[in-house]
């Protein structure tokens, strides 16, 4: 069983128990995040984690004009 804790931004998620792969920093240019599964291996580091609705929900919707109704 893997431990997998929820840090507070200075912790390190790869200290403690062995897992099978590094729980890589997100950072904005290639934006790594890691799929907690119990099979996990390298394969289950991903980027852009639905890149699509992220930009929908950021970018379009704020922009959409706002209609009051009354």
């Amino acid at each position: 069983m893997v431990t997998c804790p929820f840090p507070s931004p200075p912790s390190d998620p790869n200290k403690g128990l062995d897992v099978p792969v590094t729980w890589p920093r997100f950072q904005s240019h290639d934006q790594q995040y890691l799929e907690i599964n119990s099979k996990m291996d390298r394969g289950f580091v991903g980027q852009n984690l639905r890149l699509r609705y992220v930009h929908f929900w950021g970018s379009i919707l704020p922009d959409l004009p706002f209609i009051k109704y009354e």
